[in-house]
């Protein structure tokens, strides 16, 4: 209060610092990003290979196990691989199983979208880490 009775403005809070730095903040959104892209990757991986594997099966051109699972003779089975995307048709000949891979996708990209991925999930959680401790 002043001398005459009126009341003085208080004083203007002190600046406050912000919690996150930009720098930090970039960080985590770029490593977010990168995680994002990753898991688009190996969906459409998935995608890709589910289709071909399908496509391939109802091909008039099929032959061996793929026709043996188009005709449903035999034991033979389609399934699928999840890391490294594959289509896989088994079946028995001549007393032995056989595996033939029907669709793939090359490991090099499957490994760089496997990596993108862990790396948003550690940089995010790294990042969450990092705010708790402040």
């Amino acid at each position: 209060m002043t001398n005459d009775g009126t009341r003085t403005p208080d004083a203007a809070p002190a600046a406050r610092r912000p919690t996150t730095s930009r720098r930090v903040a970039l960080g985590a959104f770029v490593l977010t990003g990168v995680g994002i892209v990753g898991l688009v990757v190996l969906a459409v991986s998935w995608l890709v290979v589910g289709t071909r594997t399908m496509s391939a099966a109802e091909s008039p051109d099929a032959s061996g196990c793929l026709a043996a699972y188009g005709e449903g003779t035999g034991d033979a089975d389609l399934h699928y691989t999840v890391l490294p995307p594959q289509g896989v048709c088994t079946w028995t000949v001549d007393g032995r199983q056989e595996d033939v891979v029907v669709a793939q996708v090359p490991t090099a990209i499957t490994a760089g979208a496997a990596a993108a991925v862990l790396c948003g999930v550690g940089g995010v959680a790294l990042w969450v880490v990092t705010q708790r401790q402040r």
